[in-house]
């Protein structure tokens, strides 16, 4: 009986830890401290998983940042479903530049952010992943929404449509 009451607490003990740990999970972002959402989990310093959306981050200088960006895209575009279109962002309110893509690997649809940019006089790259356009929905990720802000195309002639009904060609004028 001492055994089991024994054994019993020391999984109490254990599993209380581990909660306490689990809700007091911080990721360092360019010396910026950041809570784990809920739901997430902390793999490294630079990476949390959120069920299939995995969020992560590297430091290195500016020309190996370059290259990885190109060497990826380039590995992507061997895929036959591979869709790229080049966006500006801001990360953590720095406006930065980077791509957003669709690919299918293992009969699975993926869709990729990857942003870089300098912050903090720190060269950074960020990679989101998931099986959802996830910078689509906001509250998809409450981290990507405080790192990631997808900027407006500058390039792109903004208009207003109002949206109309169809033409009743069975009326003439003023009837």
């Amino acid at each position: 009986m001492k055994t089991n009451t024994f054994g019993i607490f020391l999984f109490l003990v254990f599993s209380m830890s581990y909660s306490q740990e689990a809700s007091c999970q911080k990721v360092n972002f360019v010396g910026n401290k950041m809570q784990v959402p809920k739901g997430c989990d902390k793999v490294s310093d630079f990476e949390i998983e959120c069920g299939t959306f995995t969020l992560s981050w590297a430091y290195m200088d500016k020309g190996n940042l370059e290259n990885v960006l190109f060497n990826q895209i380039s590995q992507l575009q061997k895929l036959s479903d591979f869709d790229y279109k080049p966006i500006r962002v801001a990360i953590d309110q720095v406006p930065s530049s980077g791509f957003i893509t669709s690919f299918t690997a293992d009969h699975i649809k993926y869709f990729m952010l990857l942003a870089a940019g300098t912050v903090r006089d720190k060269n950074v790259l960020i990679q989101g992943i998931d099986v959802v356009p996830f910078w689509r929905y906001k509250g998809h990720n409450e981290i990507f929404e405080k790192l990631i802000q997808i900027l407006p195309d500058d390039d792109k002639i903004k208009m207003d449509v109002e949206s109309v009904g169809p033409v009743d060609e069975t009326k003439k004028d003023g009837q």
